[in-house]
């Protein structure tokens, strides 16, 4: 962690927590809302507010993504071609939005703890896919029938498809803001 956003640990802290900490830093009550803000306990050595503002500055509060928000949305694109008995061929497309949300995209790290970056956009490209298979949209027909001669077996070419360069930066970009230990040097861009 750089030294800029060590100092501004203590800016984050939302400003009725710091005049709790300023007027009564001893007190269980504060210690124990610093300790839900911080995830972790303040030393019971440290009794002075500027002793507490610097351990708060050297150990900042992480970052926790709230289980609603979205953590990764993306259009994904489904489509098909049916081939009929009286061979011909029509295509049909639709699109819709697919999101997956903070708390499910946690499950999915948690899932691929200690693998690559690329594996957990993996997994979410799987995801995401699996929830546009499971629920596609409504496909609509391009009324252009190709009328050559198919195999009449009555089948389709059901496709989906997903701008999966987006996916992989949402993905990043999600792990840079609350994992970035997860992201190597050469992906997270420089210093952490």
């Amino acid at each position: 962690m750089n030294a800029a956003t060590a100092a501004n640990a203590w800016d984050r802290i939302p400003p009725a927590l710091q005049r709790m900490i300023t007027l009564a830093p001893t007190n269980k009550q504060v210690r124990a809302l610093v300790m839900a803000r911080m995830c972790q306990a303040i030393p019971s050595e440290l009794t002075t507010v500027e002793a507490i503002k610097e351990w708060i500055n050297q150990n900042p509060p992480p970052k926790i993504a709230p289980p609603e928000a979205t953590a990764v949305s993306v259009v994904i694109q489904v489509g098909d071609t049916e081939y009929g008995t009286c061979r011909y061929a029509v295509s049909r497309h639709g699109d819709s939005t697919y999101e997956l949300d903070s708390s499910d995209m946690e499950e999915l790290i948690a899932e691929h703890e200690g693998q690559d970056v690329m594996n957990i956009v993996g997994a979410v490209i799987d995801y995401l896919q699996g929830k546009a298979e499971d629920d596609p949209p409504d496909l609509e027909s391009s009324n252009e029938y190709d009328y050559s001669d198919y195999d009449a077996d009555d089948h389709s070419d059901y496709r989906v498809r997903m701008p999966r360069d987006s996916v992989r930066e949402q993905v990043v970009h999600y792990l840079r803001s609350y994992h970035p230990e997860l992201l190597p040097d050469h992906i997270f861009g420089g210093d952490r």
